[in-house]
C-alpha cells in the first residue's frame, strides 16, 4: 500500500462523508461495491493518518472475501487499531454498528439493512469526523 499515492486530506475527507451517507442509504446487494470503495479510501488515505488507518489484509486477500460474498467479514477488517467498534441487531432488518476512534465521544451508532453497510457507514462518518479535529483542516 506504501507504493500508492495518497489523496489530498480534503478530497480524502468529503469521500468518507459521501461514503457513510451512500452507506445508510445502499440496498443490500450492493454492498460489494460499497466495501470495495472503503478499501480503496482506506488504501488512499492521507499520510499523516495512515498509522490509524489500515487494515492488516492486502488488496487481494480483501478481494478474496468478496469474492466468497463475506461482506460481514470484509466491512469489520476495515477497522484497523486503534479503532473500535460495536455491533447490535436492532430488528430482524436492522443492524446498528459504532466503530470510534479512542477518545472519540462524538461517536455516532450507524443503523442500516445489513451489518456490512451500516460497519461502513460508521467506519466512514467516525473517519470524516476527524476533519473537524485536525489542525491542518
Amino acid at each position: 500500500m506504501d507504493e500508492i499515492q495518497p489523496l489530498e486530506p480534503e478530497l480524502w475527507f468529503q469521500a468518507l462523508g459521501k461514503l457513510a451517507v451512500r452507506a445508510v442509504d445502499t440496498p443490500a446487494a450492493e454492498s460489494e461495491s460499497l466495501l470495495r470503495h472503503a478499501f480503496h479510501l482506506l488504501q488512499l488515505a492521507p499520510g499523516p493518518l495512515k498509522h490509524m488507518v489500515r487494515t492488516e489484509l492486502s488488496e487481494s486477500e480483501y478481494e478474496h472475501l468478496l469474492e466468497c460474498e463475506a461482506f460481514e467479514s470484509a466491512a469489520i477488517r476495515l477497522i484497523g487499531y486503534p479503532m473500535t467498534y460495536t455491533l447490535m441487531r436492532c430488528q430482524a432488518d436492522i443492524v446498528e454498528a459504532e466503530v470510534k476512534l479512542p477518545d472519540s465521544s462524538d461517536a455516532q451508532p450507524v443503523r442500516a439493512s445489513n451489518l456490512a453497510l451500516a460497519t461502513i457507514g460508521s467506519w466512514a462518518a467516525s473517519l470524516a469526523r476527524l476533519q473537524t479535529v485536525s489542525p491542518n483542516q
